[in-house]
């Protein structure tokens, strides 16, 4: 089990820990099936969930905080690389058997990478404060792999209909900055809604 046993820091910063209750010294099913259920209700909201933006990288805005609630509710590292395997699954399913528009590759690295870049970068916070940090650099980590990725798959020409030599001057300078933004609007919102900057004072 990748699950590790849960994290001091993201307990005194957690605003989720009533959800599945404080005693959580082992991995039930209930919360095993919570995290899977946060990653498919992100994959299938990335999915379903058209906003008509025409904002590169703004997929990160519903990936970052389904993945963010589940490592606040579990309060164990490892969550967010359950919840990004469940989302990735559930992307990857739908690409292929729903009817709807598919998922970009671009969103699929997001779905993919976010949990496990937040596993990686909380595995340094010591305080509730260095969460929101990790929170940020893990959804700006996560959209820039998305945006190489993406690039990369533009560049080589595999995107139907796309012609790299006319448009890819024109789109690559544009994305960075807006990946960039919405990795780092993602973050800190969520960051925001799941935990808190400093310890509660215990009450007198």
């Amino acid at each position: 089990m990748f699950l590790s046993p849960t994290k001091a820091t993201l307990c005194s910063a957690s605003r989720l820990t009533g959800v599945l209750g404080h005693g959580l010294d082992r991995v039930r099913l209930t919360e095993m099936l919570l995290l899977c259920g946060l990653g498919v209700s992100a994959g299938l909201v990335r999915c379903l969930v058209r906003t008509h933006l025409h904002l590169p990288g703004h997929s990160i805005l519903f990936i970052v905080l389904p993945t963010a609630a589940g490592v606040a509710i579990s309060r164990r590292q490892g969550a967010g690389t359950a919840i990004g395997l469940s989302a990735l699954g559930t992307g990857a399913f739908l690409n292929c058997f729903c009817p709807v528009k598919p998922i970009g590759i671009g969103a699929l690295t997001s779905l993919a990478a976010t949990g496990v870049f937040l596993d990686v970068a909380l595995a340094w916070a010591r305080r509730p404060a260095h969460v929101y940090f990790a929170c940020i650099v893990a959804a700006c980590g996560s959209s820039a792999l998305a945006f190489a990725v993406r690039a990369v798959t533009k560049q080589l020409g595999l995107q139907p209909g796309y012609h790299p030599a006319a448009r890819m001057a024109i789109w690559a300078p544009r994305a960075m900055v807006t990946y960039l933004i919405c990795g780092l609007v993602a973050g800190l919102l969520s960051a925001f809604v799941c935990f808190r900057w400093r310890e509660e004072e215990p009450q007198a």
